[in-house]
């Protein structure tokens, strides 16, 4: 068998690979890197900076990923950052894909106990 698995926030649906690309390639186009001339396309030239980025986090001592209260799209199932103080979500759009005519589903935020077997990037453990 496999190494058992669970979800991040198991009171949400799991995000699908097409939104875990989408999230990808939008956080690329935060980065001014350098890239092959001869590349075919822009996807395949940030491929290998996205690469070696994650090499680098995998070459990195294990971190707790906290991902706090979050709220989920109900139409690409992205994570998204839960209001603030005094805010609600009616009339929110997903900061990914900008559907604004659904429901978010709400999580609460995740004891260290249960971040402490997650992989994480955000947060060094002691």
């Amino acid at each position: 068998g496999g190494t058992e698995q669970q979800l991040v926030i198991p009171s949400l649906e799991e995000t699908p690979d097409i939104t875990r690309m989408m999230s990808l390639g939008k956080a690329v186009c935060y980065w001014n890197v350098p890239v092959a001339a001869n590349s075919c396309c822009d996807k395949h030239a940030l491929r290998s900076q996205l690469q070696h980025t994650v090499d680098m986090l995998d070459s990195r001592p294990c971190m707790t990923y906290n991902v706090g209260e979050r709220l989920q799209c109900s139409r690409c199932k992205a994570l998204l950052a839960s209001p603030s103080a005094g805010e609600t979500s009616v009339g929110r759009k997903c900061d990914l894909c900008g559907y604004a005519g659904g429901t978010f589903a709400a999580a609460g935020a995740l004891s260290p106990a249960q971040l402490a077997s997650r992989v994480g990037i955000l947060e060094p453990q002691d």
